[in-house]
């Protein structure tokens, strides 16, 4: 696992220029312990869409991650993102996405909360 990073330019470093393998780990790196200055959630939507199944997919899980460590979620803007990924063309992105609904559900409490 690369190291995570802690500025918003190491961020941007790593989101202009990879490495794919740096890429897949960006989300989660950040969102098990999101630095102050950096908005995890924009970094994780942004990714949400990525060509690359593992980069969407743990972009996804991430948003999930971020509900358990900071309890804080943009409802409006993460809906829409996890009801395109459990419609996602790959099995890997929807199971993903299942796992970041269901903790979304548990750790901001949103019961009825109807994405699928």
């Amino acid at each position: 696992m690369p190291d995570t990073p802690e500025t918003q330019a190491e961020v941007d470093a790593v989101l202009q220029d990879g490495p794919l393998d740096a890429l897949r780990w960006l989300p989660i790196g950040l969102s098990l312990d999101p630095p102050d200055a950096i908005d995890v959630q924009s970094v994780c939507l942004s990714l949400a869409d990525h060509p690359d199944d593992w980069v969407r997919g743990n972009a996804i899980v991430a948003l999930g991650h971020l509900a358990r460590v900071t309890g804080d979620l943009d409802r409006a803007r993460v809906t829409p993102v996890i009801r395109a990924a459990l419609r996602d063309h790959h099995e890997r992105v929807r199971g993903q996405a299942g796992d970041a609904e269901s903790d979304i559900r548990h750790f901001m409490g949103w019961k009825h909360w109807r994405v699928r």
